[in-house]
């Protein structure tokens, strides 16, 4: 397999070379931290879910995660280590770690906050509003003070359609009527066009949801996410309108042009609408 890998690798490093690494299995996690003057504090170890080999895009994402005790200690020793060994002094970051029993290993220090909505579930789950606690801890060296206790968990799922050009999102309604939904956002519009499911790009759109533990809030976001449906078409197909449409698209289309007509005839007050 390494030759397809380095391959798929290669095109992405231009000139910047390829990196082997030793592979790594275990549960995979990360620690989001907040720094000021070299002191560091630990806001949340999430919990995360890959498409799995061979790319492993991070598809959901819990807060918190909800590890047992010694995966998370694991973590945030490894975490707070790292920071200290290449002298990271200020500001947030989200540091990978991969456990695997009593050995935690670092993937990769990011000076950042996460994405997929890291933040606004920080603050949901712990109160810290990431954008203050940078601000304070830059300006002042003041570290946040997260909640202690957390009487809720926020999921993420990250919804993951086909490649190929959008031509039409349904479902997003019933999603955000689930109980416990909080937001369906960020989803593409129509004409744009979707990647393979190799990395971050091959993404599009979110649920956000919240439960009584990382499990619940978990499924509902994954349930809601199942129902939206995002068709596409081959980026270079020449369908277009009906052709590229499916027939439960063509049949609500059908339904709703009577009206539609009516409604523009009435605005437009002209005798026919073709």
């Amino acid at each position: 397999e390494i030759p397809g890998a380095w391959e798929h690798a290669a095109r992405e490093a231009s000139d910047a070379g390829v990196l082997a690494e030793e592979f790594l299995t275990g549960v995979e996690t990360s620690a989001e931290t907040m720094s000021a003057n070299g002191e560091h504090r630990v806001l949340v170890v999430p919990a995360k879910h890959t498409t799995g080999s061979p790319h492993f895009v991070e598809i959901a994402h819990e807060i918190p995660g909800g590890h047992p005790p010694a995966i998370e200690k694991a973590a945030t020793g490894a975490v707070l280590s790292a920071l200290n060994a290449i002298g990271y002094a200020w500001g947030p970051t989200n540091t990978e770690v991969i456990v695997n029993g009593d050995r935690a290993t670092v993937v990769e220090i990011n000076p950042r906050w996460g994405g997929a909505r890291y933040w606004e579930m920080i603050e949901l789950a712990t109160g810290v509003d990431m954008a203050r606690a940078c601000a304070m801890a830059y300006c002042f060296g003041e570290l946040p003070v997260p909640r202690v206790r957390c009487d809720r968990a926020y999921a993420v799922r990250l919804l993951t359609p086909p490649p190929g050009r959008v031509v039409s999102v349904t479902g997003t309604d019933d999603a955000a009527a689930i109980d416990g939904v909080i937001r369906v956002g960020e989803l593409n519009r129509i004409g744009d066009v979707i990647p393979v499911l190799t990395d971050f790009r091959g993404r599009t759109g979110y649920v956000l949801a919240a439960g009584p533990d990382p499990g619940t809030a978990h499924g509902i976001a994954s349930d809601a996410a199942g129902l939206i449906r995002m068709q596409t078409i081959a980026a270079g197909s020449t369908q277009t309108g009906m052709d590229a449409m499916s027939d439960d698209i063509r049949t609500v289309i059908r339904e709703l042009m009577p009206s539609v007509r009516s409604d523009l005839e009435a605005l437009a007050r002209i005798p026919s609408v073709s």
